[in-house]
């Protein structure tokens, strides 16, 4: 259920965290919405800031996988629950955006524009000719590149290395928003189809695929999956910058952050009564976001104080605002409530009770 939206407030730079990749859990070890999710939609998110996009049509899941290559503990898997060929005009993807201010040091648009190198382990159904794609939004007209890549064996790991050459003619604004893309095409049709590849061009449509590349939906007992994705500086892939999983949880939790009842019962936030029906709390986030969150929960959530701990279900909440740092909710309970008194905001205790917090690119 989402919660509506009051008022904001002003936007500014922040400060983002760096590090040698700059894709960010490419490791595949963080799924704070849950481990699954349907691709019926788009976008879709399961694994922290990996999201599908699909024009329409396609069924199936977008999931954490056990199976991944030596050296990895999962992988991200997409797998079609029934056979299916795109249309023209349909597109099936999955990848990142990448904050605009983090790609500084690229110096795109200028003569000294840096090479990047990209690395990733994938398993693929099907043999052949595949695609990746990168595409930034602040050139006008559009910058797009088109990579090619080859699978040798079907459903086997393949690590794969591609150099993405330094766009001087590109353009990647310095604030928090969406500098670069990068998505891998798992089945496209002929109008997102380009004949140049493995090389910057000026497009104002993203494009995913060329000619003759893999369809890898057309088989429901077949999988499509990556792992151990990695976008550096340089024209030489190094090894995989594997990070701790605070590391990685701090750095995703600047663009969505979930408090659920996974363990436990979860403290969200302290208030008070506004009156005998509604209380006022201000959850702070832990990690500062990209732009003002939008709110929303899902499942049991509670006011609970007074005497004995008595606990009051919660009948509608609203954002009053939300800024990077903090939100405001009016929470609405039946009856009951002290006016001025203090309460606590908590979850119910399943992973299906939540309050979360979405700052996604």
């Amino acid at each position: 259920m989402a919660i509506s939206t009051i008022g904001a407030s002003a936007l500014d730079s922040g400060v983002a965290q760096l590090g040698k990749n700059l894709i960010q859990n490419g490791a595949m070890t963080l799924a704070q919405r849950g481990t699954s999710a349907n691709i019926g939609a788009s976008p879709v998110f399961t694994l922290d800031r990996w999201r599908w996009a699909q024009s329409s049509g396609t069924n199936g899941t977008m999931e954490q996988w056990s199976t991944a290559p030596t050296g990895f503990g999962s992988s991200l898997r997409i797998n079609p629950s029934n056979a299916q060929t795109p249309g023209a005009a349909e597109y099936n993807i999955v990848g990142q955006r990448i904050e605009a201010q983090n790609l500084q040091h690229l110096l795109y648009g200028t003569a000294s524009a840096k090479d990047l190198t990209l690395q990733f382990w994938v398993r693929s159904p099907k043999t052949g000719t595949h695609t990746f794609a990168a595409y930034q939004n602040d050139k006008a007209g559009g910058r797009l590149y088109v990579g090619t890549y080859t699978v040798a064996i079907a459903d086997t790991w393949e690590l794969i290395t591609h150099t993405i050459p330094g766009d001087a003619s590109g353009q990647i604004d310095n604030d928090t928003g969406n500098g670069f893309d990068i998505v891998w095409n798992v089945g496209s049709g002929s109008n997102y189809e380009t004949g140049t590849v493995n090389a910057w061009q000026t497009s104002a449509s993203f494009l995913y695929s060329t000619s003759g590349a893999a369809n890898c939906l057309d088989d429901a007992a077949k999988d499509f999956a990556i792992a151990g994705v990695q976008l550096e500086v340089g024209s030489v892939a190094t090894d995989f910058e594997h990070e701790d999983y605070g590391t990685t949880l701090a750095k995703c939790q600047r663009y969505f952050e979930r408090i659920s009842g996974r363990d436990n019962y979860q403290l969200a936030a302290v208030g008070y009564a506004l009156s005998a029906t509604q209380g006022e709390f201000v959850p702070p986030w832990l990690v500062e976001k990209r732009s003002p969150p939008t709110i929303s929960y899902s499942g049991n959530i509670y006011v609970r104080g007074d005497s004995g701990g008595t606990t009051y279900t919660a009948t509608n909440v609203v954002a009053a605002f939300s800024t990077r740092d903090h939100a405001s909710l009016t929470v609405v309970v039946a009856s009951g409530l002290t006016i001025g008194r203090c309460y606590l905001l908590e979850t119910g205790n399943t992973t299906s009770d939540y309050f979360q917090a979405d700052a996604e690119l």
